[in-house]
């Protein structure tokens, strides 16, 4: 399948494991053969190809190593929950994308794409940067105040502790503030493609009527369409 969205072209393939059905002239392949297939005609037409995929996680990675002009793989395994990883350590890696099963989440993902960018995937924080760094000012103050009072009342553990857990959480904040000043200096550069995520929890919950009731609406149609 091919869809422009913004002037981009984009690929979008979908691959399954298991075998052909017994009866049925559907006939299921080996999922190696068929990217090996069907994606050199659908990459010559794409901008950016997208692949969906119910494979397991150790397929997808095997996946990832041997098809690497595959830009992003959304995934159907719940394996490992909602969560996004680049699947290798090179340069151009595709990015994974999956949810919890059983509809109990929603994932929305951003994308900036690039075509310039060479080195793969950064994920942008979800975070104001300039917020952030008035949190390490404030931070900052409190280790100076408790250093001043610590100077003042000698062997105060209590006050070794606090001063402790300030420096602890500035280092954090300021480690944080440099990975998003890094990622947003290379997205600037249009060297890396760039991606936030968010899970949120949806209705209605695992379990209850209106999710029996959306299941009993698919299987009777699917049955309707599978009759005629």
């Amino acid at each position: 399948m091919l869809k422009e969205i913004a002037g981009i072209r984009i690929g979008i393939i979908g691959i399954t494991g298991g075998e052909s059905p017994e009866g049925s002239d559907l006939i299921i392949t080996d999922w190696r053969e068929a990217l090996h297939t069907q994606l050199p005609a659908l990459e010559k037409q794409s901008d950016f190809l997208l692949l969906l995929s119910s494979l397991k996680m150790e397929e997808n990675r095997e996946l990832a190593k041997n098809f690497p002009q595959i830009d992003m793989l959304v995934s159907a395994c719940t394996e490992y929950g909602n969560t996004t990883r680049i699947l290798n350590q090179t340069r151009h890696a595709p990015l994974l994308v999956q949810v919890a099963g059983e509809g109990r989440m929603l994932g929305q993902l951003q994308v900036i794409w690039l075509p310039e960018a060479k080195d793969g995937w950064r994920e942008r924080q979800d975070q104001d940067p300039e917020k952030l760094r008035q949190r390490i000012n404030t931070t900052q103050r409190r280790v100076a105040l408790l250093e001043k009072k610590f100077a003042e009342e000698s062997k105060n553990e209590r006050l070794i502790a606090k001063i402790n857990r300030e420096k602890r959480l500035t280092d954090q904040l300021q480690s944080r503030l440099r990975q998003i000043e890094e990622t947003e200096k290379l997205l600037a550069e249009k060297k890396v493609n760039g991606f936030t995520v968010r899970f949120r929890k949806i209705q209605p919950k695992p379990g209850s009527q209106e999710i029996i009731r959306l299941v009993d609406e698919i299987i009777q149609k699917t049955g309707n369409a599978s009759s005629r």
